[in-house]
């Protein structure tokens, strides 16, 4: 097959599904795809084929600007990645499926997929509703809460985002008797772009208890206000106030409200003391 330096991943898929097609009418069948774009996860085709109910093995050579890998024992990259897959079907259950590189990590990938939480998540969604899988797979969660920050200029958001699992996408979903899942929810989600694996074995997902289910439920719910926000100040503290009707002003922390994202700051204004109370990014430590 020649790709004519298209893109790959369109390409290597139309190469698959021939082998495929042929491996129906002779038995057997061996495709060469040469001058092709980036061909993505060659674990796709593996699972394609067994889809298909087909054994299938993929080799990969890389150039150009594959040059990724050192010799043994050498220190400089001359080699490419050489991807390798293989995939084996299993009846009534999830495949046997190999995916590697040479690589000691596929580049650039883990900064992505941990990266890539909630458009997983989105994908999954829209693969459940499309496919008529909602009985089987529920909520599909990315854990977060809420945490205040301190602002360090006027209108810039009070609270920020936080993954509670960064790398981790959460699914609530019916098993099979024998625990594990069952073949369609398996390739949807397998299949689906920034998904790397299940947290468990053989298909068979670990199941989170429902203490932990609970518990991560409350972190997620907990309200903005419950939270309190790191303190940057303490008592005592000669601050400056860079902002406001009290600019240029000097004086020390009388109170940290945390609850509140203020501060209480004791100033001398025409020879008295005077209890000003200010947001975090309206003052600074002298």
């Amino acid at each position: 097959v020649e790709g004519g330096y298209g893109f790959g991943q369109t390409i290597g898929e139309q190469a698959t599904k021939l082998g495929i097609e042929k491996s129906k009418k002779h038995g057997l069948s061996l495709i060469a795809l040469r001058n092709s774009g980036h061909l993505g996860r060659i674990g796709d085709w593996p699972m394609l084929a067994a889809r298909a109910g087909k054994i299938s093995v993929h080799f990969v050579n890389t150039s150009g600007a594959g040059i990724l890998v050192a010799p043994f024992g050498g220190i400089e990259r001359r080699l490419s990645a050489n991807p390798f897959a293989a995939g084996v079907p299993v009846k009534g259950g999830p495949p046997i499926l190999l995916d590697i590189s040479c690589c000691t990590i596929a580049e650039g990938k883990l900064r992505v997929a941990s990266n890539k939480e909630d458009k997983v998540r989105e994908g999954l969604e829209r693969k459940v509703t499309i496919e008529g899988l909602e009985e089987k797979i529920g909520r599909i969660l990315v854990p977060k809460d809420r945490r205040p920050r301190p602002r360090t200029k006027p209108n810039e958001k009070k609270f920020v985002e936080r993954k509670l699992y960064p790398g981790y996408v959460f699914i609530e979903m019916e098993l099979e008797e024998d625990g594990s899942i069952g073949e369609k929810a398996w390739f949807l989600i397998k299949e689906t772009t920034g998904v790397g694996d299940f947290v468990g074995s053989a298909g068979k997902p670990v199941s989170m208890s429902a203490a932990d289910v609970d518990k991560m439920l409350m972190q997620v719910d907990r309200p903005e206000e419950g939270a309190t926000l790191a303190v940057e100040f303490k008592n005592g503290d000669q601050v400056k106030i860079r902002e406001g009707a009290f600019e240029g002003f000097e004086g020390a922390v009388d109170e940290v409200l945390a609850d509140k994202g203020l501060v209480r700051v004791i100033v001398t204004i025409f020879g008295r003391d005077t209890p000003v109370e200010l947001e975090y990014w309206q003052i600074e430590s002298v």
